[in-house]
């Protein structure tokens, strides 16, 4: 391979030194680009500093806030390492490859290196007035941009979190009333959750953390309910309520998880119909965003939301920007209580905010202020075992509970206990998470049934594999070949024919080659071709192709995320695209001629599932190791499955892969735990 081309910049030396970087595609010509202009509006020379403050610029485009640049190269040539993968056999041919390439000059001195991007021109304080365009944090060298929301999240945090005890609109709590409704509610309820139930009451900030059926949404219905008497007593009316999630997809499912299995709980038939008149939306639209003006909201600190209480379900898929955007629009006096499990994937765009939250929250047994313990205990005493006094703590800790007792799956499930494992992350909990996977008994437990392991050949799925995959998808499109039963109407029809869809996916860790999304959606549908005479997949729009929204249309009510499925033309018209409605069991129809960017889903990405279930999810993941196959994504795949999961992987990558971690780079953590230890 030839050296790489010389780079258009302004520095001579940054562009000598840089261009390698670039060729490998570790920055971009856009991180370069940025830092070159700056340089020669700052006076800046150094081509290492410049270097430095690319990787800086680089950081949110790769989910990190900022950089440590004394850790960078090491970090680096560790992902490196991993994407060339385990194999022995492709050992020659990646040193081959790695012969070719320019090497990356790294500065010799890394601790150095540092001290003099900190030093420069070009970085500044935090305060720093004239501001400079990069900050120097703890550790960390940001942009002014991130460094910005980064601050400006962890004041509206910090000020939400010593904000007093929220009543009633403006009126005190009924202590006796909340006694009462709490041991009515709760008294089928595990003590941590009539804990998180209470907790979420008494604090104008609550975060309830766990694994997929650990407690959350059952715990947050009940403070509905909990409110909900409370508004009710004291004003006649019940509270203003927005239910909020990332996506379309998980606003659908937060809302139809709110209002299951109402009929056995002990409430009135006022308090059952209003739980079920609620509505949930995104947090883009809940917050007003304009195409137009994509970055700005028509709410905010200016212009606060009207409601009383706030949930936001899947908070682990919301990002530094947009979670400072959220708290900031939240009224004073009203509740902010986010959901989410800490242990999934962080956000796609920049920050891990979930996770920073909690990083030092108690978990064996909760830490909170001594005043906020004497507190609960005036209105529960029974939760006293599960707390601890502790000084030390900042008010936020009195907002935090994190849920580790699953209650979906029962004894002999095995997929529980493999994310209770992963989720622990010590070297023999993973090994038995990876032999539990694997189909081996590990820890004195298991095989489980639920759980199986196809490894793959020649680089693609095994046949195994792919034939299941098959018969998990030959269902619903039988179903829809049969069509509706004679006095079925064809919304209920489409209904069924969707859950059939949804109870299998194949979830791609990558994009590309034939084991990503592309490659396996061609595969699938081949396949199904195959198996299925007559299916009839010519065309864009064959009968029971099932599209994945790829961007949010508002103005034809879908959002990115969104599955839907190519229903058959009527008498007249062209196809129609059938998806769930809000309503359990309704469907919305889009004619194809609307649709918004697409693409067929029979596999999708990882990332793309969050917020969804199955019952029973194919995990695919890459046939070498790769950076991006982490403990976080392995876990994440994992607890999409309500009855089992299916890995199609090697089991040697597969226990790589829970034992990679790429931690985010950020301070917010630091910033909101500032007397704990850094973690």
């Amino acid at each position: 391979m030839s050296p790489p081309r010389p780079l258009c910049l302004l520095h001579a030396d940054f562009a000598r030194l840089v261009a390698p970087f670039v060729a490998r595609e570790v920055l971009s010509l856009a991180d370069v680009h940025v830092v070159d202009r700056l340089a020669a509006l700052g006076a800046e020379r150094d081509a290492e500093v410049l270097l430095g403050l690319a990787f800086a610029v680089r950081a949110p485009r790769v989910g990190h806030i900022g950089v440590d640049l004394a850790t960078i190269a090491r970090s680096l040539a560790s992902e490196a390492g991993a994407a060339r993968g385990l194999a022995a056999a492709d050992a020659d041919a990646d040193a081959d490859a790695a012969g070719d390439e320019a090497p990356l000059r790294w500065p010799a001195d890394p601790v150095g290196w540092n001290a003099r991007v900190r030093a420069s021109v070009l970085v500044g304080e935090p305060d720093a007035a004239p501001p400079r365009p990069f900050v120097r944090g703890r550790r960390l060298v940001s942009t002014l941009r991130y460094h910005r929301y980064e601050r400006r999240l962890r004041d509206a945090i910090v000020r939400r979190a010593e904000a007093p005890e929220p009543g009633v609109d403006g009126a005190p709590l009924d202590a006796v009333q909340l006694r009462r409704d709490l041991e009515r509610l709760f008294a089928d309820a595990a003590p941590l959750q009539r804990l998180g139930g209470l907790l979420t009451v008494l604090r104008p900030l609550s975060v309830l953390s766990g694994g997929p059926g650990t407690g959350k949404t059952f715990t947050v219905r009940k403070l509905l309910l909990l409110l909900h008497a409370q508004w009710q007593a004291r004003w006649s009316r019940p509270p203003r309520v927005a239910l909020a999630a990332p996506t379309g997809k998980a606003a659908v499912r937060l809302k139809q998880a709110l209002g299951e299995q109402l009929e056995g709980l002990p409430i009135r038939e006022d308090e059952r119909a209003w739980l079920r008149a609620r509505e949930a939306t995104t947090i883009h639209r809940l917050l007003g965003w304009d195409p137009a003006n994509p970055t700005r909201f028509r709410h905010g600190p200016d212009r606060r939301l009207a409601y009383d209480v706030v949930v936001v379900d899947e908070a682990s898929m919301v990002d530094l920007a947009l979670m400072s955007k959220l708290v900031d629009a939240v009224a004073e006096g009203a509740r902010l209580v986010l959901l989410g499990d800490r242990d999934q994937l962080a956000s796609v765009e920049a920050g891990s905010v979930l996770a920073d939250l909690t990083s030092r929250a108690g978990l064996a047994q909760l830490r909170f202020t001594p005043a906020f313990v004497e507190r609960l205990a005036s209105l529960e005493p029974s939760v006293a075992p599960l707390v601890r006094a502790d000084a030390s703590v900042p008010p936020l800790a009195d907002g935090i509970v994190h849920f580790h007792q699953p209650f979906r799956f029962d004894a002999g499930s095995g997929i529980g206990r493999v994310a209770r494992a992963i989720a622990e992350g010590s070297p023999g909990r993973l090994a038995d998470a990876a032999a539990w996977l694997a189909g081996r008994a590990a820890a004195g437990e298991g095989p489980f049934r639920d759980l199986a392991l196809l490894p793959h050949r020649d680089g693609r799925l095994a046949k195994e594999a792919l034939g299941a995959i098959v018969e998990g998808y030959r269902g619903y499109l039988e179903l829809l070949r049969r069509g509706p039963a004679a006095d079925q109407r064809d919304e209920a029809f489409h209904a069924e024919v969707l859950r059939a869809f949804d109870r299998v996916r194949v979830l791609a860790a990558v994009r590309r080659g034939p084991l990503g999304v592309a490659g396996l959606n061609a595969a699938i549908q081949a396949a199904l071709a195959e198996a299925l005479p007559g299916l009839g997949v010519s065309g864009p729009f064959w009968a029971g192709r099932p599209l994945l929204i790829t961007e949010n249309a508002y103005e034809v009510g879908r959002m990115n995320g969104d599955v839907g499925i190519v229903v058959a033309r009527q008498p007249g018209r062209d196809a129609r695209v059938a998806f769930a409605g809000l309503e359990p069991g309704s469907v919305e129809y889009l004619d194809v001629a609307r649709l918004p960017p697409h693409e067929t889903v029979f596999a999708m990405t990882i990332h793309k599932s969050q917020g969804s279930q199955f019952a029973h999810p194919f995990v695919v993941l890459p046939d070498r190791a790769s950076p991006i196959v982490t403990r976080e994504l392995v876990y994440t795949a994992i607890t999409r499955a309500r009855e089992r999961v299916t890995i199609a992987a090697s089991p040697t990558l597969l226990l790589a892969a829970l034992e990679r971690r790429v931690p985010r780079a950020s301070e917010l953590g630091g910033l909101l735990w500032p007397d704990e230890p850094d973690a």
